[in-house]
């Protein structure tokens, strides 16, 4: 008797609204953004990460020795292990269009020292980058000493945006 009641009710009200025009819609699920995590390829070239096109940064209080670079011209991460500390070398990073977050990930070198390894992007050239250097521990996936001077930058040209 209980359950007639409440279907009733529930019937009533519905006419009401369809009635009055006012109409019940389920809010569409906010979209996450998915993180990317990629370990970078192994590479012999040592990147002239000082000329025009490039941001770089160290990790933080290890001496330049482990650090991330930022090609602008083709979207590329490089990453210098230069440390023999058993840690390896990643580049958290946040890409944003119109102050809104579209994609985020890392990029991991996980060849030990002496080592440099790229990541090859593809990140849409209306947008910008936020990214930071860390020290990265596989066996626990825990970040440290990231460098919190992180700053944005266009991807088109690397500049400050």
């Amino acid at each position: 008797m209980l359950k007639m009641k409440a279907r009733s009710a529930i019937g009533f009200m519905s006419s009401i609204a369809i009635c009055l025009g006012v109409n019940f819609a389920i809010a569409p699920q906010a979209s996450a953004v998915t993180f990317e995590t990629d370990y970078a390829v192994k590479t012999s070239a040592n990147p002239n990460y000082t000329s025009s096109g490039w941001w770089y940064q160290g990790a933080a209080g290890v001496g330049g020795n482990e650090m991330s670079a930022f090609q602008s011209y083709g979207d590329v991460w490089w990453l210098l292990d230069g440390l023999a500390d058993g840690k390896s070398v990643a580049v958290k990073w946040w890409n944003m269009r119109n102050g809104k977050l579209i994609r985020q990930g890392v990029c991991i070198n996980n060849h030990g020292s002496p080592s440099w390894a790229k990541c090859n992007k593809d990140f849409a050239e209306d947008s910008t980058l936020e990214a930071e250097t860390c020290l990265y521990e596989s066996s626990t996936k825990a970040y440290s000493k990231c460098n919190g001077q992180g700053f944005p930058f266009r991807v088109s040209d690397a500049s400050n945006a």
